[in-house]
């Protein structure tokens, strides 16, 4: 009698504190790609844009959990064609199209279940948990600075309104061209004024660009500017100093594991914004932030 063999999946892989906000930032892109896909540009039952969307965020969960693991099962895409399997049957694309909005929304669904699941172990975890290394625990600073420097684009709705928040929850925006130039040159007057306790860098939609290999497939991408005074102001304030808040735009892939806001139109980033202020040691009052 031949041996039954019991297949047990593998666990998954501790998260650290990192990890969490690593996670918890991929997962946002994801859920981004998924609203962004134009179910429109779908020209057969299994197309392949769909198929590399879906591959997409698998990868990203295999990232998060190790491959083929309880966690991984749970949330990984199986199907973006939501559609009944009939052995020989070709579906016509009235009937793919709502289907795959179909399956896309409901991917949607378990992703953001995913990203608010990760978010409160994020909150509960303790600072000084570590997967490999013990560390210690790390000093609560208060930082006295209550300005706050803005970067931006040539997005002025998301300036004015990251600028009028800042001064709700009592803090200074600091907004370059508004200062004065004093015969000073652009460089000189950005060093003057960076001496701040927290740098919010707004990185909206203002330009597009693409490899040199794929040049027809441009992305929208934030101004030059905004990039380098995000690097600026990552070495001058460290990363937890600096919050990056987007919209629609492709995020530079050298910045993994710097926390990004998804600037959404239902106003949620102001909290998270707000809670980030107050974990870099600026006090502020979150009540404001709602």
């Amino acid at each position: 009698m031949a041996k039954k063999i019991k297949y047990t999946q593998p666990e998954s892989r501790e998260l650290s504190i990192a990890d969490l906000r690593k996670a918890i930032t991929n997962i946002g892109r994801r859920i981004d790609d998924l609203k962004k896909f134009d179910v429109n540009t779908i020209t057969e039952q299994f197309d392949a844009k769909t198929q590399a969307l879906k591959d997409k965020v698998n990868s990203t969960l295999a990232d998060i959990f190790g491959h083929d693991t309880v966690e991984y099962r749970k949330y990984d895409i199986y199907t973006l064609e939501d559609l009944p399997m009939i052995m020989g049957r070709k579906y016509h694309l009235q009937e793919v199209i709502p289907a795959t909005q179909k399956g896309i929304n409901d991917a949607v669904i378990k992703l953001e279940s995913l990203k608010e699941t990760l978010q409160e172990k994020l909150e509960d975890e303790p600072e000084e948990v570590s997967a490999f290394f013990a560390k210690p625990p790390e000093r609560t600073v208060t930082v006295t600075n209550r300005e706050v420097f803005i970067v931006h684009g040539r997005d002025e709705a998301a300036k004015q309104a990251a600028a009028r928040f800042i001064e709700k929850l009592d803090l200074k925006p600091v907004i370059l061209h508004e200062k004065p130039n004093e015969g000073r040159t652009i460089i000189e007057k950005f060093e003057k004024h960076s001496n701040v306790g927290f740098a919010v860098v707004l990185m909206t939609p203002d330009d597009v660009g693409a490899s040199a290999d794929d040049k027809d497939n441009l992305e929208p991408r934030a101004r030059q500017n905004v990039i380098l005074e995000l690097g600026f102001f990552l070495g001058k304030l460290g990363r937890k100093q600096v919050c990056a808040v987007y919209k629609d735009v492709k995020i530079p892939s050298d910045y993994d594991g710097v926390l990004y806001v998804l600037m959404d139109k239902q106003g949620g980033w102001r909290l998270q914004l707000a809670k980030e202020i107050k974990a870099a040691g600026i006090e502020i009052d979150l009540n404001k932030a709602i």
